[in-house]
C-alpha cells in the first residue's frame, strides 16, 4: 500500500495519509457524455443534417445566421434554455403543454392517494 507524505505549513507537523494511490485510466471524452440525454439520440442523419446546416450558415458571404438547435442539444440544455424563456413556442403550444402535465400530475396524484387509502383501511 502506498502513502501520501503531504506537510501541512499551518500545523508545522507531517500528515500522512493512509489511502492507496489510485490513477485513473480510461479516455476523458466517453466520461463526459456519461449520463447524459440528447435529443438527437445519436442519429448519423440527424448529425450530419444539421452539422451542415450550420456549416452552410458559417460560410463566407452567408448572409444566414447559424442558430441554436434543440434538436442537437442535450435535455438538460434544452431545459435551462426553457426555463430562461429562450424558446420559440406560441402561448397556445405552452398553455397545451402545461394542461398535459397538469392531467399527468393529477393522474399520478390519484394512484398515490388510492394507495395511502388502501394502507389506511388495511
Amino acid at each position: 500500500m502506498s502513502t501520501l507524505l503531504r506537510s501541512s505549513g499551518i500545523l508545522g507537523r507531517a500528515v500522512v495519509s493512509m489511502r492507496p494511490a489510485t490513477a485513473v485510466v480510461g479516455n476523458s471524452g466517453n466520461a463526459r457524455l456519461m449520463g447524459t440525454s440528447t435529443r438527437h439520440d445519436n442519429d448519423p442523419e440527424v448529425l450530419e443534417r444539421n452539422k451542415q446546416s450550420v456549416l452552410r450558415k458559417h460560410a463566407k458571404g452567408s448572409t444566414e445566421y447559424p442558430h441554436w438547435h434543440e434538436e442537437l442539444a442535450t435535455d438538460s440544455e434544452a431545459f435551462v434554455k426553457a426555463y430562461r424563456g429562450e424558446t420559440e413556442a406560441s402561448e397556445g403550444e405552452i398553455a397545451k403543454l402545461e394542461k398535459a402535465n397538469d392531467k399527468i400530475l393529477d393522474a399520478k396524484n390519484n394512484v398515490k392517494e388510492q394507495k395511502r387509502r388502501k394502507q389506511v383501511s388495511k
